[in-house]
């Protein structure tokens, strides 16, 4: 029989080099920075596994670390996005993971990730700040049912806390929650059709990615045809 409670432990050293986005600002509002040099950091993670008595159930409990030099964050100044190195950060924190099917119609995911960046360069305007695009605490939650006719439905929640723009931590962008639903009916075993609603609730947020306002409420059709 299966141990009802596993664990991992990983530890690595990695290396980047930077995209190509990233060295020359190959989309609207982002500048070049050829000058980027190869991220390089250490992580480390511990994972435990308990799986349920009846094995519909599994919780997943995570802990990691990362020491990062010269890592590449984007960084927005006067509406306008550039890539830059960071000498020295940290990522530090835990995650928890939920993974249950109560009943052979559902399936259902719950998530949580809490962790602390920090700045750890040189310069006292940044030292001890938290990295950009990083936030404290994230949260997820889906649920899939699967319907007579071959038909799925899914709806998920995704919810993330203040996240900064610049390394100073001056332009925050708020907390925001993205409510998304999915019906997938597959006529033919090769054969997907599905239909998707993105922000239903026409959330005003930013992409950390752009510059610019993403927009609001998005319909999604997708035709997956296998062979």
């Amino acid at each position: 029989a299966e141990a009802p409670l596993t664990g991992e432990v990983s530890i690595g050293r990695f290396y980047q080099q930077p995209q190509l986005m990233e060295l020359y600002g190959t989309f609207p509002g982002a500048l070049s920075n050829p000058d980027l040099e190869r991220e390089k950091a250490t992580k480390f993670e511990a994972s435990g596994f308990f799986r349920f008595p009846g094995n519909h159930t599994t919780l997943r409990a995570s802990y990691f670390e990362s020491h990062i030099e010269d890592g590449i964050c984007w960084v927005i100044s006067i509406e306008m996005l550039r890539a830059e190195n960071i000498a020295r950060s940290l990522i530090r924190g835990a995650e928890f993971e939920l993974n249950s099917s109560p009943a052979k119609f559902m399936d259902l995911v719950l998530r949580t990730t809490i962790q602390k960046t920090e700045d750890r360069s040189n310069s006292n305007a940044y030292r001890g700040n938290m990295l950009p695009g990083e936030p404290d605490h994230s949260y997820f939650a889906e649920a899939t049912f699967h319907l007579p006719l071959h038909l799925d439905l899914s709806g998920s929640l995704e919810w993330r806390s203040v996240i900064y723009s610049d390394r100073a931590n001056r332009m925050d962008q708020p907390a925001v929650a993205n409510y998304r639903a999915n019906i997938a009916y597959s006529p033919f075993e090769k054969t997907r059709l599905a239909f998707s609603v993105d922000n239903i609730t026409d959330e005003k947020y930013r992409n950390f990615y752009t510059p610019f306002p993403m927009p609001g409420r998005e319909y999604k059709f997708t035709i997956i045809q296998g062979f």
